[in-house]
């Protein structure tokens, strides 16, 4: 029997609103879908098929993208973004066995060597710098003119890479995550490996102090540094955003939250936690290839098809299948109850499970980033409220990063420079404030360098 795979790539609707109607549609947990009009794969929607394929042995998946058969026979041409994306590389992600665990231990060691004393302290003089630019204003776009920006601060640092270097990475980025199979897609990878295998060619000469520098050390070649590095880019800049970005949000709109994080009843990393399982910044992470054909739920899934984690579904049909309760009218994913569900649960697939999660130590720097980042925000504008409805919140048309594109607040206008100390002002009016021109805030130190480059001033 042939089965007509869900044309994925057309869905031109909110990304969030489709998993639940796929969900009822495929009821074992997992769908076939086209990604663009060349290349099928199977979408893992449920909890339960989600957690399977990340613990399943080595035996039956492969990470190495040479498995993919569609990417290998002709099938998916090379104008394709996925192929160019899901080419073999040199890194810990595409590899399985030992070459895996000699790229993942060089990448682990590169990581751990970064001083995150020191990257703490940038991230809290970018965070104080930011806010000064808008305080004075009395109102913000917390995703351009903060997470963004922040976010983008915290690449630089951690690749050792000067300011107008990082800042082009993460356009590439970007346009690579919203780029679908396409060309944009394409046009955004071969951007950012350019860009990493230039720094990675100017720090033998150079030498930085960031983890580009580290994987050189490791006696890497430029074309596998800008291959590691690659990895760190994909996780720390558009979903680094979104993680600070989707916290935010949920401290603006869920009240009991915000007046546990404010009161020290829940920590921020807690309350990041939750974001993790019910706004995560992943909708959906392209990750397996089948060595042997093999069933899941209702279908059978045949050696070298490619195989997509729906980390986003996963999370909500984690949630329904919980019964906790929630505001009639409410996504449960979004709005489910603060207690019921328990700010800093871990129940979320974020970090990946078995032999190819996470390293510890990037989930402790991205999470120490984001967190950091909120709480100074949280500190020196404690009145902010959200300039609109939040119904009127617009997310980002991607099916892999979920994000909003603005989250617009409000605030008593005030001023703020070094060692002041907050005074909480008055609530502000409920109107919309007018676009103002930024304030101006000087400084010479390399993290202002970095955001008068992405972020000029008027």
């Amino acid at each position: 029997m042939t089965i007509e795979p869900f044309p994925l790539y057309a869905h031109t609707g909110p990304p969030a609103e489709l998993w639940p109607s796929l969900r009822a549609r495929y009821p074992s947990g997992i769908a076939p879908v086209m990604l663009d009009p060349y290349t099928r794969a199977w979408l893992l929607l449920s909890w339960e098929t989600n957690k399977q394929v990340f613990r399943d042995p080595l035996e039956v998946y492969s990470v190495d993208p040479r498995w993919w058969r569609e990417g290998t026979d002709g099938t998916v041409p090379e104008t394709s973004g996925l192929k160019a994306i899901y080419r073999p590389r040199d890194n810990a992600r595409h590899h399985d066995g030992a070459r895996h665990r000699h790229y993942r231990q060089a990448l682990e060691n590169a990581l751990g060597a970064v001083d995150q004393r020191r990257l703490i302290a940038e991230v809290d003089e970018a965070a104080d710098l930011l806010v000064a630019r808008f305080a004075a204003r009395g109102w913000a776009d917390l995703i351009e003119d903060y997470a963004a920006q922040l976010s983008a601060m915290a690449l630089t640092r951690l690749l050792g890479l000067d300011d107008e270097t990082g800042a082009r990475a993460c356009t590439a980025m970007r346009q690579l995550w919203d780029g679908g199979g396409g060309g944009d897609a394409l046009a955004g990878w071969y951007d950012l490996y350019a860009v990493l295998a230039e720094s990675a060619k100017h720090q033998r000469d150079v030498p930085g102090d960031g983890v580009i520098a580290g994987l050189i050390d490791a006696g890497h070649t430029d074309e596998e540094v800008a291959d590691q590095a690659s990895l760190v880019v994909s996780v720390t800049h558009d979903p680094g955003a979104h993680l600070i970005g989707n916290t935010l949000r949920a401290l603006l709109t869920d009240r009991t939250l915000r007046g546990e994080v404010l009161g020290a009843r829940t920590r921020t990393a807690d309350a990041l936690d939750l974001t993790l399982v019910r706004d995560t910044p992943m909708r959906t992470l392209i990750g397996r290839w089948p060595r042997v054909d093999h069933r899941i739920g209702d279908y059978t899934v045949h050696q070298g098809d490619m195989v997509v984690f729906g980390l986003e579904s996963a999370n909500q049909d984690l949630i329904d299948k919980s019964g906790i309760t929630h505001p009639q009218g409410a996504p449960a994913y979004i709005a489910c109850d603060t207690h019921a569900l328990g700010a800093g649960t871990r129940a979320h697939l974020a970090w990946g499970v078995g032999a190819h999660q996470c390293p510890h130590s990037s989930r402790d720097i991205a999470t120490t980033i984001a967190e950091h980042a909120i709480d100074r925000l949280l500190a020196q504008l404690p009145d902010m409220a959200l300039a609109v409805d939040s119904t009127a919140l617009v997310r980002r048309m991607s099916l892999t990063i979920n994000g909003l594109e603005r989250l617009p607040v409000q605030f008593q206008p005030t001023t703020i420079t070094k060692g002041q100390t907050w005074q909480s002002p008055a609530r502000p009016s409920s109107s919309t404030p007018a676009p103002a021109t930024p304030t101006s805030h000087r400084t010479s130190s390399p993290m202002a360098r970095l955001l008068k480059w992405i972020f000029p001033e008027g």
